[in-house]
């Protein structure tokens, strides 16, 4: 069984290409009563890439035991920041969606530039 899934994000179809690829790997696993939330949180780093960055980036959906890997490495060394909205403001919420809906999360600096992650656990 193929354990990973990758994609390039690039363009005005980027997220909804990421969106169609995790759901591929999601049912390739069994793991649709994760779609939702796997599609959410994917929606909200792919978001990010486009928002922050100049040529997109790399998709990674992988399979561990017990838990659904979703990644998105872009060229920005800038890691993300947790941040309060405003009341009006339209954005700032993104990482704050991902930090309730996954288990865990996190980003790491790479020589072209970073690595966002979020796990869901597969067992609930």
């Amino acid at each position: 069984m193929t354990t990973e899934f990758r994609r390039r994000l690039s363009g005005a179809a980027g997220s909804a290409l990421a969106r169609r690829l995790v759901e591929q790997a999601l049912r390739t696993w069994r793991l649709t009563h994760r779609l939702d939330d796997a599609l959410i949180v994917t929606t909200e780093l792919v978001e990010n890439v486009f928002k922050h960055t100049s040529d997109g980036g790399q998709l990674k959906v992988r399979l561990r035991p017990g838990a659904l890997v979703i990644e998105v490495a872009d060229d920005s060394p800038e890691l993300p920041k947790t941040r309060v909205p405003s009341r009006e403001g339209l954005g700032g919420r993104g990482i704050r969606m991902v930090e309730a809906i996954a288990a865990r999360w996190g980003a790491k600096p790479t020589a072209e530039g970073k690595i966002v992650w979020a796990e869901l656990d597969t067992d609930r």
